[in-house]
C-alpha cells in the first residue's frame, strides 16, 4: 500500500529529470546552445537551493520566479539572452514547454506592430517546486505563463514594466480546473524574433 501511494507520488516527479531533454537542445538567435547549457547549469544551481522557498500561492510563486530570473540574467537587455534564461530556469524545474501564446506564426511581429506581450505557455509539476498536497496527486499540473513585454505596451502596476521585462505567471492545480489543454507546438523551444525586430523586444533602460 505505502509502495504504491509512494509511487504514485514518486514516479511523476522522478520523469521530469529525464523528460523533454530535447527542450535543451535550443538556440536562441545569437545564443547558442553552449550558453543556454550554461544558463541552465546556473538555474539548476539556484533551483537546488529553493525547496521551501515557494508556497502554496500564485503571486508569490510568481514573483518567486521573477527574483530568480533577475538574479540569472543580471540585467543583461538582450531579448536572446532573456529568453534563453527564462527558458533555462523553468527548465531547471523539468517544466515543459507547450507553446507561444495564440499568435503564430508570427507573434513578434504581431505585437511590434500593435503592442502587447509574447507569451509562452509551460507545464510544471508541482511537486518540483517541492510541494506536496495529500488530496491532489493526480492535480499536479502547475500552468506557467512567460510574458515578453513588447514596445507601446507598459504595465503600470506595483511592478511597472517596460518594452524587453520578462515576467512569470502562476497558476496551480485546482480540483475543478476547466482550463483547456494547451496545444504543444511544433517547436521544441521558445520562438525569438528575427534580428530586425530583436532591438524592439530588448530591454530598454527605465
Amino acid at each position: 500500500m505505502l509502495l504504491g501511494v509512494a509511487g504514485v507520488y514518486c514516479v511523476p516527479v522522478l520523469l521530469t529529470y529525464i523528460a523533454n531533454g530535447e527542450q535543451d537542445q535550443c538556440t536562441f538567435g545569437s545564443v547558442s546552445n553552449e550558453q543556454y547549457r550554461a544558463y541552465l547549469q546556473q538555474a539548476k544551481v539556484l533551483s537546488s537551493e529553493t525547496p521551501g522557498g515557494f508556497s502554496w500561492d500564485d503571486v508569490k510563486a510568481s514573483t518567486r520566479l521573477d527574483q530568480l530570473f533577475e538574479k540569472m540574467i543580471d540585467g543583461n537587455p538582450s531579448v536572446y539572452e532573456r529568453v534563453a534564461a527564462s527558458h533555462a530556469l523553468l527548465r531547471s524545474f523539468g517544466a515543459q514547454y507547450r507553446n507561444t501564446f495564440d499568435m503564430r506564426p508570427a507573434p513578434y511581429e504581431t505585437v511590434a506592430k500593435k503592442g502587447g506581450v509574447v507569451s509562452f505557455n509551460y507545464y510544471l509539476n508541482v511537486n518540483r517546486l517541492g510541494l506536496f498536497h495529500p488530496l491532489l496527486p493526480f492535480f499536479r499540473t502547475t500552468y506557467v505563463n512567460v510574458h515578453l513585454f513588447g514596445p507601446g505596451h507598459f504595465y503600470t502596476g506595483l511592478i511597472p514594466s517596460i518594452a524587453g521585462d520578462i515576467r512569470f505567471h502562476v497558476q496551480y492545480p485546482v480540483l475543478d480546473n476547466s482550463r483547456p489543454v494547451d496545444e504543444r507546438a511544433p517547436e521544441n523551444c521558445p520562438l525569438v524574433p528575427n534580428l530586425a525586430l530583436s532591438d524592439s523586444f530588448s530591454r530598454i533602460a527605465k
